[in-house]
């Protein structure tokens, strides 16, 4: 590369390593706070995760934040003491009415030493309803504890691979680093672990979501495993099914109306109009 071209790399590359040494050291607070207010452990299941396991030279697989899976029940209760303990705060949302029927993570941050941490708290990875099936209780049983923390576990490997194939078709875009995690996981998988895979997507009917997102890994970076069972018929329409067919915030919100009823899709109308439109939407309100 030229010169200007490589100085670029190295310096992202050096950013992007203080700020994952700079989360990494976050775990040893984060770890017991969650554990202290929920009285679980929590399921730490990206970043490091996934770095530490599947690649040989962690450091130099880069993250922007943390993510954790807890109980949908604890979530109030972690977020209220992670804010009164630690330096993170609430990151505002843009639809706070409607967190917990259509999102799926609570998002917090804090500034250390020139960086923005975030930390996502999840009660599942995507918003669209068919993930509800691939929360705390289907991965605590077989989680095992993450190395560097003893407050913390990490979800077992057919369960880690079923969830890096919902998290890349939550979002619109395909970012490499996330087909690079599908494939280095599927590599080191046990034939055992990879059918068990399969018949766990199954049984939580993510079937497609999990066939997808290795068609995506096989077709960018040439992963080529046999698959045990035969291709499974496309996912419920909902917002994953119709962000494949048309990107970006259109196909998202176009997902959640064809998922919900009548009165739910007026509900989820009025309840963006207010969280995304602010004054404007206030503005639509005839004056007295």
């Amino acid at each position: 590369l030229p010169g200007p071209a490589q100085r670029t790399l190295v310096i992202g590359l050096a950013r992007d390593m203080v700020r994952g040494a700079l989360l990494r050291e976050e775990l040893a607070t984060l770890g017991p706070a969650i554990e202290k207010a929920c009285g679980q452990k929590a399921l730490l299941i990206k970043g490091p995760a996934v770095a530490d396991r599947f690649y040989p030279d962690p450091e130099l697989r880069p993250f922007a934040d943390l993510d954790f899976l807890i109980d949908r029940r604890h979530l109030t209760v972690a977020a209220e003491a992670l804010v009164g303990s630690t330096a993170y705060r609430l990151k505002p949302l843009p639809w706070p009415a409607s967190l917990m029927r259509h999102g799926h993570a609570v998002e917090l941050i804090r500034t250390s030493r020139g960086h923005e941490l975030g930390l996502e708290l999840h009660w599942r990875v995507s918003d669209d309803p068919v993930s509800d099936a691939l929360d705390y209780a289907a991965l605590a049983g077989d989680a095992i504890p993450y190395g560097p923390s003893s407050a913390l576990l990490v979800p077992h490997l057919p369960g880690q691979l079923l969830l890096l194939g919902l998290h890349l078709m939550h979002h619109d875009e395909r970012r490499l680093g996330w087909l690079a995690d599908l494939a280095a996981l599927s590599r080191a998988m046990s034939d055992a672990e990879w059918e068990e895979t399969f018949s766990l997507a199954r049984s939580l009917r993510l079937g497609w979501v999990l066939e997808s997102a290795i068609d995506q890994a096989e077709q960018h970076l040439g992963l080529d495993r046999r698959r045990p069972l035969s291709a499974p018929r496309p996912q419920a329409w909902g917002p994953l099914r119709v962000t494949r067919r048309l990107r970006g915030p259109l196909g998202y919100h176009l997902g959640h109306l064809v998922s919900l009823g009548t009165g739910d899709r007026v509900r989820y109308l009025a309840t963006g109009t207010r969280g995304r439109l602010g004054r404007a939407g206030r503005a639509l309100k005839p004056r007295p």
